[in-house]
């Protein structure tokens, strides 16, 4: 899973592995080279993203992305904790509980006087993953999801639009190859970081959210992707 702003700074990497185990010799060495590589490495029983996955990646987007914020800089870098009072990877246990109110309202300003620093997070064809906790949890954090309509495709997706436009067919099936047939000198660890490495790059990024029209955002090109009637 992966992601990055229309800035062009990436998110770490964030890899899903099933049935691992940091003693195994194999799955220690994937786990030594991923973080190094500041990649996070998540196990997944079924080995792809779920509602527990996906909760554990948005409080992975919100750790990284609250301190990029350049309203967060400006406010002198409070922490997570100083600003809302929780950490990245708290769970809430009921909806509601201990709620600010001004967070259903839209308001400008916390219960605490704290104004509102928002954080969009698109998501595009996630939303089945989307659980009550997430939402709850979003709402928490001034994050707003946007998702993306059915209809547009991969054409509002910045990330499909930029950096995957260049990770070509050859470069998959050479992951698939490596992760088949183990080797010393390139292990699938290694290429899977070189291929992040080289399609998340800052230009790409902006390219994916200015093609996209998400970032700058254009009102007309985003409405030219509904689909219209053959006869209006």
């Amino acid at each position: 899973m992966a992601g990055g702003n229309a800035a062009g700074d990436k998110l770490r990497p964030f890899c899903i592995l099933k049935n691992w185990s940091e003693t195994d010799p194999i799955t220690a060495k994937y786990y030594t080279t991923l973080c190094e590589a500041k990649t996070i490495l998540y196990m997944s029983d079924e080995g792809f993203s779920n509602q527990e996955t996906m909760f554990n990646w948005i409080c992975h987007f919100n750790k990284l992305t609250w301190r990029k914020a350049a309203e967060v800089q400006r406010l002198g870098s409070p922490s997570l904790e100083e600003w809302f009072g929780y950490s990245a990877y708290v769970k809430f246990t009921e909806m509601m509980d201990t709620f600010d109110s001004n967070q259903l309202n839209g308001g400008m300003e916390r219960e605490d006087g704290h104004p509102r620093i928002w954080r969009w997070l698109v998501l595009g064809g996630a939303t089945g993953r989307l659980s009550i906790g997430i939402i709850d949890y979003c709402l928490r954090f001034d994050i707003q999801i946007l998702t993306l309509p059915a209809h547009s495709g991969q054409r509002m997706h910045p990330i499909r639009q930029g950096p995957c436009q260049f990770l070509k067919t050859r470069d998959l099936n050479k992951l698939l190859d490596v992760s088949r047939y183990q080797t010393d000198d390139e292990d699938f660890v290694s290429v899977f970081q070189r291929q992040m490495d080289r399609k998340f790059m800052t230009g790409q990024l902006m390219m994916g959210f200015d093609d996209s029209s998400i970032w700058p955002l254009e009102e007309s090109r985003v409405l030219d992707y509904l689909p219209r009637p053959a006869n209006p």
